[in-house]
């Protein structure tokens, strides 16, 4: 993937929940892909179908980036989730 291309994500979770997918780049940049620059995730009422309007955008050429797609069945905190994903690559408990 080159920088400027399009990503597109689906969420399909089978049931609702709280969703976000961000990204962390070669230079340990974040990014909230979805919700976009969101604060917080998303409560996904869908039931597991698929939002095509949820899109994002690969940035300049940081080295690799990896993804995380996070749902829960419970509200989370960005606050919580961002710092344990970039420290490790893994979330608390």
């Amino acid at each position: 993937m080159q920088a400027g291309e399009r990503i597109r994500f689906e969420i399909n979770a089978g049931r609702r929940g709280y969703v976000a997918i961000v990204g962390i780049d070669g230079a340990g940049a974040q990014t909230v892909y979805f919700p976009f620059q969101g604060t917080q995730p998303v409560c996904d009422r869908s039931g597991g179908r698929p939002d095509p309007s949820r899109r994002g955008q690969a940035r300049r050429d940081t080295g690799d980036e990896t993804f995380y797609a996070l749902y829960s069945e419970q509200p989370f905190s960005f606050d919580v989730v961002l710092p344990a994903l970039h420290a490790n690559g893994c979330l608390p408990g």
